[in-house]
């Protein structure tokens, strides 16, 4: 393992964590005053559920072997149990010559899921409780971005 691509990596998740608060901001700006505070929680509620979900099942679906025709992997990587070897290693080398190891992927994979819900919380500003925001960006990091990360990393 490369220590020095091993931190450009863990920099640019640090970056990409950045873009959350910073959306949310931006967003808020843009919203009606009494909705600010609204727009700042759904974007970064978004940190924790998604962080959770990702952690639990959905890292498994993006990058686990597969267990059904493409779409989703096996639960062999549930929360993360034996990330020493990890099912397709190929997954997890950038270049043939530059491994990293298999949290800072993780983490880095993990944002964009995190990040992705934002822009949809500016056409949602004042209308949708909380209540109905966390169990949504559940769902959907699950139902659409594991696959998409699966469809994308897979050769």
């Amino acid at each position: 393992m490369n220590p020095g691509d091993t931190a450009w990596v863990l920099v640019c998740t640090g970056l990409v964590l950045f873009m959350t608060p910073g959306l949310a901001v931006f967003y808020g700006g843009m919203v009606r005053s009494r909705n600010v505070l609204a727009m700042l929680q759904q974007n970064m509620i978004a940190l924790g559920v998604v962080s959770l979900t990702w952690v639990f099942v959905g890292y498994t679906f993006a990058f686990g072997d597969d267990a059904g025709s493409g779409l989703f992997g096996n639960l062999e990587l549930f929360g993360l149990t034996d990330l020493k070897v990890p099912p397709a290693p190929h997954l997890h080398v950038v270049d043939a010559r530059i491994p990293i190891p298999a949290l800072p992927f993780v983490a880095y994979q993990m944002m964009f899921p995190v990040l992705t819900p934002a822009p949809v919380t500016g056409a949602t500003a004042g209308r949708v409780k909380f209540g109905c925001w966390a169990p949504f960006l559940a769902i959907r990091s699950i139902v659409l971005s594991a696959p998409l990360l699966l469809s994308l990393w897979t050769p």
